[in-house]
């Protein structure tokens, strides 16, 4: 765990460090739903064969757009520039830290308890660290809200609407989802997709129940690890202001 804990660490503090220069675009949650997602599905041989030629294809795909269309866009900021920038006094760069720390010791926990549906519990928390500016409150009261609503909602209409129809949770409440702009209401819809996959393995009542109480967890353990470290990370600051 000790060991996975650390790769986890290193991997996410790279990612977060090359792909979010301007995390107020939102890339710090995209990256990170990707490595959750990936990391809490163990693939096959041959899906992850599968996986490496369609990370090929879209690599060669997305580089030649940004070869010819964007080459010649920040030609002053390097790579070892952005590197060389990383400081624990920078607000972005503490914010960045505090992302891949917090997730990192989530799924150090997880090695641990080993929860079934561990993907819902890192989503709820790094929907919560990958805010910036920080939105942590705003973002709890609506992720419980959004996953009450939506599993309970999910529930009555699972129970009245035919078996054979349930495929069609996922590609309507996406659809629903891209149409959202509000936080809370996607939270709603993201629950239908979700339970539309696991009724099948959990059942119904176990599904709605691993949604709310996973994300319940995720949720409060993003609150209290970031309230946690801004605390640590003023003392230190302050500490070190009265020793200079």
């Amino acid at each position: 765990p000790i060991f996975g804990f650390i790769i986890n660490l290193i991997s996410l503090l790279a990612i977060i460090i090359i792909s979010c220069e301007n995390p107020q675009m939102g890339n710090g949650g995209l990256y990170l739903f990707g490595y959750i997602f990936l990391t809490g599905n163990i693939v096959i041989d041959t899906v992850l064969i599968q996986r490496c030629y369609l990370t090929l294809i879209g690599y060669i795909i997305y580089a030649t757009v940004l070869f010819f269309k964007h080459r010649h866009k920040h030609t002053d900021i390097s790579f070892l520039h952005v590197v060389q920038k990383f400081s624990i006094h920078n607000a972005k760069c503490q914010w960045q830290l505090q992302l891949a720390l917090g997730v990192s010791l989530l799924f150090l926990i997880n090695s641990l308890l080993e929860w079934d549906k561990f993907i819902w519990v890192g989503f709820a928390c790094s929907s919560l660290l990958s805010t910036y500016p920080s939105k942590v409150n705003e973002r709890l009261i609506e992720r419980i809200l959004g996953v009450v609503v939506g599993s309970l909602l999910f529930g009555v209409i699972y129970y009245f609407i035919p078996k054979s129809l349930i495929s069609l949770f996922g590609p309507i409440s996406g659809l629903c989802l891209g149409l959202c702009s509000s936080y809370k209401h996607k939270t709603i819809f993201n629950c239908f997709g979700a339970l539309s996959l696991s009724v099948s393995v959990y059942g119904l009542g176990t599904s709605i129940f691993l949604r709310i109480f996973n994300n319940v967890v995720g949720a409060f353990f993003g609150f209290l690890f970031f309230y946690a470290f801004q605390w640590i990370l003023v003392n230190k600051v302050a500490k070190q202001e009265i020793k200079n």
